[in-house]
């Protein structure tokens, strides 16, 4: 999981605002789907792996709070799943393996 904008500013995040990119990579060449532990501050492309801010997300950001970590599930097709976790500051990189 990469990063993509951040940090932050207080006043001026807004819903959309992209937080990280998830990557996976089925060995099988199967299909990936994305899903998201935490719906109320974040949401997820579920087929590209894009996770951007909520509404409350960026009301969290532009009231001086932190936002939480994360959990990001990369499920294929042949039924392989991985999952981490991450904050906004912190690159993880999700793998499938066989």
């Amino acid at each position: 999981m990469t990063p993509v904008d951040g940090p932050f500013v207080e006043d001026s995040t807004n819903a959309g605002d992209t937080v990280a990119t998830s990557t996976a990579n089925d060995p099988d060449g199967g299909d990936i789907t994305y899903t998201i532990d935490d719906t109320t501050n974040y949401a997820i492309d579920a087929s590209t792996g894009t996770v951007t801010l909520t509404a409350a997300g960026a009301a969290v950001v532009n009231g001086g709070g932190n936002l939480p970590d994360f959990t990001v599930t990369a499920a294929s097709t042949t039924g392989q799943t991985s999952s981490a976790t991450a904050n906004v500051n912190q690159p993880i990189p999700i793998q499938m393996s066989h």
